[in-house]
């Protein structure tokens, strides 16, 4: 940057008078402070002749920066590259620790209603003690599991029921299972077994007198 072609006002030197004054402290002879801001305002001083399309910058006195001067095409471009802000130690604050973080962005991603997020939770606690043991490796692994599970009964079956309204055919998908191998599964069910009643029976109702 240019130091003696152009000069401002230092901040401490500033009276509390905002932009009222402001022509006046742009051009005090007061040396300038250096600001961290500066090291980027690497623009031609204004004491440079200007070319057409030039575009000026003045700062607020307060910023204690000085008038810049940027070529059109150049203009709203920084010439020196910002200093990157540090990073964070523990970015997923405040939660306790990053795997809560992902948790939580999971849930929230997903849409999951209360009462799923804390069966989950209940879940999660009870593997991380050691009293549950979770072995699903992927979701491929679960469906395969769950298709495994769903050949043993009678499946649904998908049909498209059509209707006509107002002379437009409207499709619709219906899905439905035999009502006779759904009622095999269940009979043939160990745990279902002993609340079946398997021998034909006649019921009477006792009317005081007699059963009718």
């Amino acid at each position: 940057m240019s130091g003696e072609s152009h000069q401002n006002v230092g901040l401490l030197s500033l009276p509390d008078d905002g932009w009222e004054n402001w022509e006046t402290h742009a051009t005090s002879s007061e040396p300038l402070l250096p600001l961290a801001s500066d090291m980027l305002d690497q623009a031609r001083p204004d004491s440079a002749p200007p070319l057409e399309d030039d575009i000026k910058t003045e700062y607020h006195p307060h910023s204690s920066r000085i008038t810049r001067i940027d070529h059109f095409n150049e203009y709203g471009f920084p010439s020196a590259e910002a200093p990157k802000p540090k990073p964070l130690d523990e970015p997923w604050h405040p939660f306790h620790s990053r795997i809560d973080f992902e948790f939580a962005e999971i849930a929230l991603k997903s849409h999951l209603n209360k009462k799923t997020v804390n069966t989950l939770i209940k879940i999660l606690h009870a593997c991380s003690s050691g009293a549950a043991k979770f072995t699903l490796n992927s979701h491929d692994e679960m469906r395969e599991i769950l298709q495994g599970t769903s050949n043993k009964l009678t499946p649904f079956e998908e049909k498209t029921v059509s209707h006509f309204y107002k002379g437009v055919e409207h499709n619709y998908p219906f899905y439905y299972r035999s009502l006779w191998d759904w009622g095999m599964d269940l009979v043939k069910n160990p745990l279902l077994a002993s609340f079946f009643e398997w021998d034909a029976q006649r019921l009477f109702k006792f009317d005081g007198k007699t059963y009718v």
